[in-house]
């Protein structure tokens, strides 16, 4: 139950009555060797972490892909069915054992449930007058106020390898025993080696669909919406009609009364101190309940039993809904793939994180071997390379890897999607190598073309400036330049005369 909801209950930030616990703090200096600063542990976790990541990204894939195909075989198979149709429990069992079935119905149960030590029952906890209105499970919770450890290390910036670990100390309820004799600083009182009360949890048995068909384990484990009881403390008895021993009487009674009976729980006060502030050692026990709703169920009918089961695909996977409300098959199949999707994504990142992580922590000796350095100098270089080089580095390695393994894992799992799509990639590559060649063939030959041109262009131009030159010598010589012999050809005249 959270802490603001118990009133005169602390917060787990203050201590015992509503004192800080910064008194309580410790903090120690221990030294480290060159060997143990560099944290090679680290890299072996790294190594670990990066393969485990890896066979997590492809075993992910698989699982996407298997799951999409047991959603689509039960889209295919299943059965619509109402409660009209079990009035008859023959027929109906001869029309759909052993199918995939869809049915939407109230849950019920037909027995009382009650608590052993403090009699509290399914019937007054749910405010119900018959058993069918009885809740459907009832649990107890037991929480104990303990001492809680918690620590920070810190290195010096000496270039030594010195550290100072404080050790901070909170009072905090807590489910289960915290072990105080194994805290750096002895706390006064130490935690209790026991509860007083355990916690407890029943669920009825059967639980029913409509009050007709019963509801296997494994189904019914799904039917954990969990709440308060709304009917205030009518639920609650007397404390002098627990069985329980005069001592644990004694303890409940202190503070009931006054606070916590009211709210709907019991509190156990060990040291029978009546005060408003629980001290180390002191439990609360509050009550939750599963109340009867409508739900929409996909699952399969077996028999014999002619009960609701998980249905159990020939890849073996599992297909089980069951969901407060009314929803139609085809809404419950498409939140399942939905999910299915999400999952997939989730794990994709995750094991993205977990590569760069890992990357990280084998990177980390060599920033640990840097902080060796003295005057700042080893503390400044290797505060860069935490925050730039590395995670540069980690980003660079890790984002292609992942997409790399992920791709060969569509080769394996959805080749029918893969393989076109790497045969498209690959001819896009080569095309627009191809296409990347000519272009770079087609610049060059502009850039030989022009540089001809260039060169031709010189040449015209050095031989018109020949011309100009040779013309202007020429107009400066006297005209004593031997005339070319010319040769006139005249026509042959026949002379007729003869």
């Amino acid at each position: 139950m959270p802490d603001e909801e118990l009133g005169a209950f602390p917060t787990q930030d203050r201590g015992i009555n509503g004192q800080d616990d910064v008194d309580r703090d410790l903090t120690k200096a221990n030294n480290e060797s060159c060997c143990a600063r560099l944290r090679l542990g680290g890299v072996v976790v790294g190594l670990f972490l990066f393969v485990g990541c890896s066979v997590a990204l492809f075993w992910n894939e698989g699982r996407s892909v298997r799951r999409d195909k047991d959603l689509n075989d039960g889209k295919n198979v299943v059965v619509e069915t109402t409660l009209q149709d079990f009035g008859n429990r023959t027929a109906a069992t001869e029309r759909f054992q052993n199918k995939l079935i869809h049915i939407t119905g109230p849950l019920t149960a037909n027995t009382t449930l009650t608590d052993p030590v403090f009699g509290v029952s399914s019937l007054g906890a749910a405010g119900a007058s018959t058993p069918e209105g009885a809740a459907l499970k009832l649990r107890r919770s037991v929480d104990m106020l303990q001492w809680s450890e918690q620590s920070t290390t810190n290195s010096n910036s000496d270039g030594k390898g010195s550290q100072r670990t404080t050790y901070s100390y909170s009072s905090v309820w807590s489910n289960t025993l915290i072990d105080s004799s194994r805290f750096q600083r002895r706390q006064t009182p130490e935690n209790p080696k026991s509860f007083p009360f355990e916690s407890w949890q029943a669920s009825a048995d059967p639980i029913l669909l409509g009050n007709r068909i019963p509801l296997s384990s494994a189904v019914a484990n799904r039917v954990n919406w969990y709440t308060n009881p709304t009917t205030g403390v009518d639920f609650l008895p007397s404390i002098a009609s627990l069985p329980i021993d005069s001592t644990k009487r004694q303890r409940l009674e202190v503070l009931n009364d006054q606070h916590f009976g009211k709210k709907g729980y019991f509190y156990h006060n060990l040291n029978l101190v009546s005060s408003s502030n629980p001290e180390i050692g002191d439990c609360r026990i509050a009550f939750e309940i599963v109340q009867p709703d409508t739900v929409s169920i996909v699952a399969f009918y077996a028999t014999p039993g002619q009960t609701l089961n998980p249905y159990s695909t020939d890849r073996g996977g599992t297909i089980l809904f069951l969901k407060r409300g009314t929803f139609s098959a085809a809404e419950m199949f498409a939140e399942a793939e939905a999910e299915n999707k999400q999952l997939t994504w989730l794990i994709r990142v995750l094991g993205f994180v977990g590569m760069f992580v890992s990357v990280l922590l084998i990177l980390q000796p060599v920033a640990n071997f840097i902080e060796i350095l003295p005057c700042g100098v080893g503390d400044f270089m290797a505060g860069t390379m935490k925050c730039c080089v590395f995670p540069t580095v980690a980003f660079i390695i890790t984002f292609p890897l992942s997409l790399l393994i992920i791709s060969l894992a569509w080769v394996v799992y959805r080749p029918a999607i893969a393989i076109p799509v790497a045969v498209a990639a690959f001819g896009f590559l080569v095309y627009g190598c191809r296409q990347s060649r000519r272009k770079r063939n087609k610049l060059q030959a502009q850039q030989e073309q022009q540089t001809s041109s260039t060169h031709i262009d010189n040449y015209d131009l050095h031989l018109s400036q020949g011309q100009q030159a040779t013309s202007v010598h020429i107009g400066i010589e006297p005209a004593t330049k031997a005339e070319p012999d010319v040769i006139l050809y005249e026509p042959y005249k026949p002379d007729w005369s003869k």
